[in-house]
């Protein structure tokens, strides 16, 4: 990141940077699995959260058929986009400082996994949604985005953002990855469920441990 960089275009992730779904996504999957497969064990889920569900239910469970999983995935949707994304939280300090660096200018945008129905009712029940000038999920289009690398070029596009004049701040490593594709500068948000390999932590080089130690990477006070 060049020294002054004053970014204008912020993109965020949500689960793991923005809010803690780790909840709700929990004891939606533990209901899932109760109806379906009982006696399973669910392993640590933390470092799960990120990828579609589809994806954290077949590391959970494997060895299972896609037959089971379609079961399970359902039953999981059902659960979670009844009352799971309910139990979501916002990081500390998000709303507060989105709203500052909303108020000075700056236009914030969010990509991610979520479904955009679960994703829509969080930001909304958060106060997040109308600080956005787009959210897009990856459901958002049919056919589905294959990846977060798919959903941010879809953005950059759409609204003809410059990518020197963008910022990505991310847990995991679709999202730093998606940065590096397109060449667009990226803070990894250490305090999330994600975490990057070795190498690609150095290569970023650039992490926050607290939502709120954001504005220093815009060139921004930081006031909380």
């Amino acid at each position: 990141m060049p020294s002054g960089f004053a970014p204008q275009n912020l993109i965020f992730d949500l689960d793991g940077t923005l809010v803690d779904s780790l909840p709700g996504i929990a004891s939606s999957i533990q209901y899932a699995v109760r109806n379906h497969a009982p006696g399973v064990s669910l392993a640590e889920l933390r470092n799960l959260v990120g990828p579609p569900v589809r994806q954290i239910l077949r590391k959970l469970l494997a060895p299972v058929s896609d037959a089971q999983l379609d079961d399970l995935e359902g039953e999981f949707r059902i659960a979670y986009d009844s009352w799971g994304w309910k139990e979501t939280e916002a990081f500390p300090s998000v709303l507060a400082t989105l709203q500052s660096l909303h108020g000075q200018g700056l236009k914030l945008f969010l990509f991610t996994n979520k479904p955009e129905f679960a994703a829509t009712k969080i930001c909304e029940a958060l106060g997040l949604r109308q600080l956005f000038e787009a959210m897009l999920s990856k459901d958002s289009r049919q056919p589905e985005f294959a990846s977060k690398t798919e959903m941010l070029r879809a953005l950059v596009d759409e609204y003809a953002l410059s990518k020197d004049a963008c910022l990505v701040i991310g847990d995991g490593q679709d999202d730093y990855l998606a940065a590096v594709q397109l060449q667009i500068a990226f803070v990894h948000a250490s305090y999330g469920y994600g975490r990057l390999t070795t190498v690609d932590s150095v290569s970023s080089a650039r992490s926050i441990d607290r939502f709120s130690a954001l504005p220093e990477f815009c060139g921004r006070q930081n006031f909380a």
